[in-house]
């Protein structure tokens, strides 16, 4: 990483997960500002030297810190925020020359959230389900703006009754209370909230949450801490009581832009791409859980391989390019293929290619531009998953592919004038096959990342619709 280009990244175990990497790549890209960004797996015995490479750094300018090394982070960092210290738990270190400061943006991601729905906390009766780093986030942020009460709900009696001492002392002017079931709690509270796992994929709901149905809304608000999926259990039930619901991935949203704020300063455009990362975000989550391939089609330069690449880092998944898979099976490029087998033993290779490709869940997939011209792979792939279209003219693809045009077996050896034409002959002829793509997504003026967020965007409002 160059010194003169600041970067961060996320360290936890495991991490391959974490969405930061595709949060700040795309902060950054809003904002045009230089800033580079990595998941990095840390096992706890590297987390010392993980630490003493941050603090000798002249270009990271902080990390986040995930599980599980939030607790023990603390012991490494030279100063840490109160609101920190109270939950015992660091997920933002600021690197300022050497001197490492610990921050716990659950609670700027809290406050903002409410804030940003209008709850006015003071002297309101609040429900919190949960007794962990979460749950003592929300209860700092209740109490430094003066809540009437807390009850905390927790069937770990124990650890729930500690936490309410704590904050007992921490806030005296507000009623901390534990709970171990919703059935002793009074049935009115200005809000709710789950501040447990339950409800993540494979999190079942425990049997503290029986009594929901109980609880009046009296224009109270349902808060999920759970940022995907957007509508858990725990909201549509509240939603279906009259709540106002706020989904988990505010905060997330919330957290992220905090982070950067840490870290770069204050940036007066950072609130103007809330709501456009939000949208990122959930459309990312979407496409996560589809399993279906995704397999871009479009012409030469259309930009296929890039963005296949980039949304296979973004989803997680594994990305093919039949060109390339061609290479590698032949030992051949495809200009040398082209010359020295012709095109037609080239479709059928792509055909064997394309039919392996149809097999592979979740695989991303970019095509060749005349893969389509077999209607045996059109059928396929439509059948197979979702056939995405991303559009060029032809001057934009005679610019893109620049000097590499005499490499490209359809345009070798024409001036630029004849291959203009050949370009536009050849748009002209496949378009009816791009228009049988499920989607279009125009490329013009639009950067890979934006590309790729057309693309999500696209996903998700499909999935929601079905």
């Amino acid at each position: 990483m160059s010194a003169a280009r600041p970067s961060a990244r996320v360290i936890g175990n495991p991490i391959a997960h974490s969405l930061s990497p595709a949060i700040f790549s795309f902060i950054a890209h809003e904002l045009q500002v230089p800033f580079e960004y990595e998941a990095e797996q840390v096992l706890p015995v590297d987390l010392a030297a993980c630490v003493m490479r941050l603090r000798n750094s002249s270009d990271e300018v902080g990390m986040n810190v995930t599980l599980p090394h939030k607790e023990q982070i603390i012991r490494y960092l030279d100063l840490i925020s109160d609101d920190a210290q109270a939950i015992g738990a660091v997920n933002v270190v600021q690197n300022q020359n050497g001197i490492l400061v610990g921050y716990n943006t659950d609670v700027i991601g809290i406050e903002r959230t409410l804030e940003q729905f209008r709850v006015n906390v003071f002297e309101k009766d609040y429900l919190i389900f949960g007794a962990g780093g979460a749950a003592k986030a929300l209860a700092w942020v209740l109490g430094q703006k003066l809540a009437g009460s807390v009850v905390l709900v927790s069937e770990n009696v124990e650890r729930g009754q500690s936490v309410v001492q704590q904050f007992r002392e921490l806030f005296p002017k507000t009623r901390f209370t534990h709970e171990s079931s919703i059935q002793k709690c009074a049935t009115e509270f200005a809000l709710v909230a789950n501040c447990t796992p339950a409800g993540l994929k494979g999190i079942e709901y425990s049997s503290v949450f029986e009594g929901l149905e109980n609880l009046k809304h009296c224009a109270g608000v349902a808060f999920d801490m759970i940022y995907y999926p957007e509508q858990t259990l725990f909201i549509e039930r509240l939603s279906r009581q009259g709540f106002r619901t706020i989904s988990g991935m505010n905060m997330l949203v919330d957290q992220a832009l905090a982070s950067f704020e840490i870290w770069l300063g204050k940036n007066p455009r950072l609130s103007s791409i809330r709501a456009e990362l939000f949208q990122f975000l959930n459309a990312l989550m979407s496409a996560r859980e589809n399993p279906k391939p995704l397999f871009l089609t479009g012409f030469m330069g259309a930009g296929k391989s890039t963005a296949a690449k980039l949304l296979a880092k973004l989803t997680q998944r594994h990305w093919v390019d039949t060109d390339l898979e061609i290479e590698k099976s032949s030992g051949l490029s495809i200009d040398a293929f082209f010359k020295s087998k012709g095109e037609a033993e080239f479709r059928e290779e792509e055909r064997r290619v394309v039919e392996k490709t149809i097999l592979m869940p979740g695989t991303i997939v970019a095509l060749g531009g005349g893969t389509l011209l077999n209607p045996e792979n059109l059928e396929g792939i439509k059948r197979a998953g979702t056939l995405i279209h991303l559009d060029v003219d032809a001057g934009t693809v005679q610019e893109r592919i620049g000097l590499g045009a005499t490499t490209r077996p359809l345009l070798a050896g024409l001036s630029l004038d004849h291959q203009r034409a050949r370009i536009e002959e050849l748009l002209k002829s496949r378009g009816p096959l791009y228009e049988q793509a499920h989607f279009q997504i125009s490329t013009l003026n639009r950067t890979p990342l934006k590309v790729v967020h057309a693309i999500l965007n696209e996903i998700s409002n499909r999935s929601q619709s079905s």
